[in-house]
């Protein structure tokens, strides 16, 4: 788990690690500001993801490129994993980002959240979440029209090699097609509002810095 210890005069932030335990983590853009424009950017968002994640061993369970902000739902492998994986993203894609729109300063809020996913109602809540952001906000009319989110692998079982199916998500079901039968028809249960401001407003333990310039 990720867990927030102050121990310094001015309170800073410290990761703590916890084996196996997912962490939703959030990025969005400064003043609500928009980190992708078209698929081009968002390709390279998650090309950034994807590079970022292999390279300093953090699994991607599931995720979801919106225009001002991304989800991840993530498990680290080490103590390191997360923080490195996270702000290697925010460089990566902010250098991008300003070279082909021609802008100066960070693309990111300076501070971005981690809710470590501890109980199994919050994890399948939070897989719901990130998957059906995309259809919650109207921007496609089916959860499966969005390419950039993990619903089509979770509940069809498209094809999507970087994507590590998290524990909770094969007990769903004996078979691929179980699970995915079952996925659906969870997904077809809506968040009740509750649920929702839980994602929106989850105590936030682990709070990343994304260092300024990038």
């Amino acid at each position: 788990m990720l867990l927030r210890v102050d121990t310094d005069p001015v309170p800073r932030r410290h990761l703590i690690y916890v084996p196996d335990l997912s962490v939703h983590v959030f990025p969005r853009g400064i003043n609500g500001g928009a980190i992708v424009r078209d698929d081009e950017d968002r390709g390279h968002l998650l090309h950034a993801i994807v590079k970022s994640a292999r390279k300093y061993g953090t699994e991607i369970n599931a995720f979801s490129v919106m225009t001002t902000h991304y989800h991840l739902v993530v498990t680290p492998t080490s103590e390191v994993a997360l923080e490195n994986t996270m702000q290697s993203i925010g460089i990566s894609h902010t250098r991008y980002f300003n070279g082909k729109y021609r802008r100066t300063g960070t693309l990111w809020n300076e501070r971005y959240g981690g809710a470590p996913l501890d109980t199994e109602r919050y994890w399948y809540n939070c897989l719901r979440y990130v998957d059906l952001n995309a259809f919650r906000a109207h921007i496609v009319t089916a959860p499966e029209d969005w390419q950039w989110c993990s619903y089509p692998f979770h509940a069809f079982g498209a094809p999507c090699e970087f994507l590590s199916p998290h524990p909770l998500y094969i007990r769903l079901g004996a078979t691929a097609k179980g699970r995915q039968e079952a996925y659906r028809a969870l997904c077809a249960v809506p968040l009740t509002d509750a649920e929702i401001d839980e994602q929106l407003h989850p105590p936030r333990i682990g709070v990343f810095q994304v260092p300024a310039g990038t």
